[in-house]
């Protein structure tokens, strides 16, 4: 039944631990210069602690030039980040930020970010 609290499977019951939400990542670009850019990407650990990765597609011809607070590494248009040595473990709750500098022509279009907490 439907809010049964000795059904751990029950979804409606509130009284079940909620599920890992992993962690999150929101992206925002701090400066555009037309040419270039600085962006921002704040990590959030949902539910449980550990390890984070932030990867993504760059979208047209952008070129990740240098980063800082992570380390960061690209192959072809993939782009994968996790954290410094002093950033790279989060508890639950617990956010950070990492940034970069990028070059691109044309649009600058913005990524769909995919955060896996390890």
């Amino acid at each position: 039944p439907e809010g049964d609290p000795t059904d751990p499977t029950d979804p409606t019951d509130p009284t079940d631990p909620p599920a890992d939400e992993g962690c999150t990542a929101s992206y925002t670009v701090a400066n555009d210069w037309g040419s270039g850019f600085t962006a921002s990407v704040e990590v959030t650990m949902g539910q449980g602690s550990g390890a984070w990765e932030v990867s993504w597609g760059r979208p047209g011809d952008q070129r990740i030039t240098n980063a800082w607070s992570s380390t960061l590494s690209q192959s072809g248009t993939a782009v994968s980040v996790t954290g410094a040595a002093w950033n790279a473990t989060l508890a639950s709750g617990q956010s950070t930020n990492f940034g970069f500098n990028a070059e691109y022509s044309g649009a600058n279009g913005l990524p769909t970010l995919t955060c896996t907490a390890a």
